[in-house]
């Protein structure tokens, strides 16, 4: 998920809402979700329903979902009396519960690179639609994902995810790469992509550049191309803090370079997170 997907806005028919309260989200007789709430969601019947009554767990505990933003339902979809179908609702997923609500709510700015994460929504059940009910509830799931960007199912959290990104628990979340050394410091162009908890050489600043632009696509090309959005995410120079640029390439014919940053190879592989200095805040 990167700040650079586009998101589609202003559909007819719908109000987005994004709320703490939820004060104006149109209910019946019982309190709409709130943001900030936890969920463990482990049965098909729920994972795969639009609807559930699960009840909200401690954030602490173990939990498969967690809430970063509620939205109102408006328009024709809200004037029906019955619910609308499954499928109609969840068309609008992608509004309703947008990327750049759930960056908001992970404190992750254009220079954070998040990975394994899912959204998911959920919506009154029919009888709640009934009494009128017209909110849509939008979860955050942590997810196991490979280096093709594929999901291989939810990770159990224990910890609230709300402004995560700016700290060394978001690990979990930031992607990084796995390159070979040069045996001169630097580390191999290509790579492949990892959650920053792992074993890593570089971790992604949130800059890709299209290779074709580039004159110069040797390790120390792709380093000097990238170095000035590292000196930008970590508010400083790179050099002074004992750290390089590196450029990543990955995948056969990859047409972009991820810029990102390291230490010297020598050191071998790491597993901490390089936080995001002033300038990247």
């Amino acid at each position: 998920m990167r700040a650079r997907v586009a998101l589609t806005v202003g559909i007819v028919g719908f109000l987005v809402l994004i709320c703490a309260g939820c004060a104006g989200v149109p209910v019946g007789d019982e309190s709409p979700p709130r943001v900030g709430e936890c969920f463990w969601l482990d049965q098909p019947a729920e994972t795969r329903s639009v609807s559930h009554s699960t009840p909200a767990v401690t954030c602490t505990d173990a939990h498969t979902h967690e809430t970063f933003a509620v939205a109102a339902v408006g328009g024709d979809l809200a004037r029906q009396a019955t619910r609308p179908m499954p499928a109609a609702l969840l068309q609008q997923q992608s509004t309703l519960c947008s990327v750049t609500a759930l960056r908001r709510y992970l404190a992750a700015t254009e220079t954070d690179a998040v990975r394994g994460v899912e959204v998911r929504a959920t919506f009154p059940s029919e009888e709640a639609w009934a009494r009128g009910d017209r909110w849509t509830r939008c979860d955050v799931v942590t997810v196991d994902q490979g280096p093709d960007g594929v999901s291989t199912g939810p990770v159990l959290g224990r910890r609230s995810l709300a402004g995560v990104m700016p700290t060394k628990e978001s690990a979990d979340l930031r992607t990084c790469y796995r390159q070979a050394p040069d045996g001169r410091g630097r580390w191999d162009r290509t790579g492949v992509p990892v959650a920053c908890s792992q074993p890593h050489s570089s971790q992604d600043v949130g800059a890709w550049l299209r290779i074709g632009t580039l004159d110069d696509t040797t390790v120390a090309g792709l380093a000097r191309a990238c170095g000035r959005h590292v000196d930008a995410y970590l508010g400083g120079s790179a050099k002074k803090r004992g750290l390089v640029a590196v450029g990543v390439l990955v995948g056969e014919g990859a047409d972009q370079v991820r810029c990102s940053v390291g230490r010297d190879s020598r050191r071998g592989d790491t597993d901490d997170v390089i936080p995001r200095g002033d300038d990247g805040r």
